[in-house]
């Protein structure tokens, strides 16, 4: 049991040294639902959630992460019911550019709060299975843009607008969601600017207006593939929003019949309960209709700099490849043009090295191309003198004429000195005379010593 506790709080140990956030996920970010976050390593510092009546506002450390999934624990507890309870958030979170990130919260919306949280006594440690406890897939409606704070003035988060909106809607009905108040003869303009909605309902009450100037931002958009609702979030372009009046994040729920928009509208993110034709206070329906204008798909302007890139990728490859072609094709002429001003001419044959004489009589020819051993290779003359030696008056006198020359196979056997030479033709017989000879030679000399010291006796 003891290592079992040990091995957990090992593996407990290793998760939370491992938990943290991607890499470009610090500083400061904008929530289309709670508005401004702030990230660190593994922190999400004040996270805006009323868990009672009197707390809120808790910072979440990351725990565990799997995948795209972050189990976040609150740093404190807090008190219900008289017991100390952590609260923890299941953060999906999903990549859509470097300044820009989509969320969903697993967690089912918590009865006493209101809050898509889990809470857990103190004393009980929760993990991600039991905190995720939201069924997925999560609904298309519910997900929450996150953008880097300052990314929609410097234009980089704004996408084009969907296909459906690109046109001149001429008019325009909008009515709140009790239809107690309604505008008409309202316009809408996604042509001048792909990446913006263009409204015009200057004599629209306010209630029916969530922008003073009628401009917003594009940002990002899911589509709910069995419905076939679209859900839009857009960035109300007014330098200053007024509370309860004018919002900075509107999501837009909507479907195109028939070449007529039908769609709803509220502050923030959409609810998971709203529709093309139904939504909750303070949302906004709208039908648009009498479409005077309406830009083909294959002529959507994404971006001059999208444009400009496509371009360059294009015409840079092509032009080397023409380069590369003419190079190639100007050497081959200039090769062909040399060959036939200058032809090659046909290399002289080289000398052997060495002369070769013929073999004479009695010399031994090899059968292999190259001899083994030196005997067995022809006898060459290659010297050859270059001048004659000129010999002085004073040598010439001591000169003496060459030896007697023979070669060896024709001597015959000839001791001398301890050494026999024999030639070729020599056989043991007249070895074995030479021995003969040589015996006798020592008799007589035997005897003739012996018929001195005879004499010399008598004497």
């Amino acid at each position: 049991m003891a290592i079992m506790i040990c091995q957990l709080s090992l593996i407990i140990f290793c998760d939370d040294a491992a938990c943290t956030f991607p890499a470009d996920l610090r500083g400061s970010w904008y929530s289309f639902e709670k508005g401004t976050l702030n990230f660190t390593d593994d922190t999400l510092v004040k996270y805006p959630a009323q868990l009672t009546i009197s707390e809120k506002d808790f910072s979440y450390k990351c725990e565990q992460m799997s995948g795209n999934k972050y189990l976040l624990k609150s740093t404190t507890t807090f008190t219900a019911y008289y017991i100390s309870w952590y609260a923890y958030l299941c953060f999906d979170l999903h990549l859509v550019k470097s300044n820009k990130y989509y969320y969903q919260l697993g967690s089912l919306i918590e009865a006493s709060n209101g809050e898509r949280t889990f809470s857990q006594p103190s004393m009980l440690v929760s993990n991600m299975t039991a905190a995720c406890n939201r069924p997925e897939p999560y609904e298309a409606a519910t997900f929450v843009t996150l953008i880097k704070e300052g990314a929609v003035e410097n234009n980089l988060v704004q996408e084009t607008c969907p296909t459906d909106w690109l046109a001149v809607f001429d008019y325009v009905s909008l009515s709140d969601s009790s239809s107690s108040q309604k505008c008409n003869n309202v316009t809408l303009s996604v042509c001048e600017e792909r990446t913006q909605f263009r409204y015009v309902h200057t004599n629209c009450n306010s209630s029916l207006k969530f922008s003073a100037t009628g401009t917003y931002h594009c940002i990002y958009h899911l589509t709910n593939e069995t419905s076939g609702i679209s859900y839009l979030q857009v960035w109300n372009n007014d330098t200053v929003v007024v509370a309860s009046s004018t919002y900075r994040t509107v999501c837009y729920a909507y479907k195109r019949i028939n070449g007529t928009m039908h769609a709803t509208k509220r502050p923030g993110i959409c609810n998971i309960d709203q529709n093309t034709t139904a939504v909750a206070s303070p949302g906004i329906i709208a039908v648009y209709d009498n479409i005077s204008l309406n830009i083909p798909v294959s002529q959507t302007k994404v971006s001059p700099v999208f444009d400009a890139t496509i371009l360059l990728a294009v015409l840079i490859p092509t032009a080397l490849l023409l380069i590369l072609s003419l190079v190639i094709y100007i050497t081959k002429c200039y090769r062909l043009f040399m060959k036939l001003k200058c032809p090659q001419k046909k290399p002289k044959p080289r000398k052997p090295r060495f002369r070769e004489t013929a073999p004479k009589v009695g010399d031994i020819v090899p059968r292999n191309r190259f001899p083994l051993h030196l005997n067995q290779r022809p006898l060459q003359n290659n010297f050859t003198g270059k001048k004659p030696i000129k010999i002085g008056p004073i040598i010439e006198p001591y000169l003496q004429p060459p030896p007697k020359q023979r070669l060896l196979y024709e001597l015959e056997w000839q001791p001398s000195k301890g050494r026999i030479f024999y030639s070729r033709g020599s056989s043991l017989m007249s070895l074995w005379n030479w021995v003969l000879k040589e015996e006798e030679k020592g008799k007589k000399e035997k005897l003739e010593l012996t018929d001195l010291d005879e004499t010399n006796t008598w004497a």
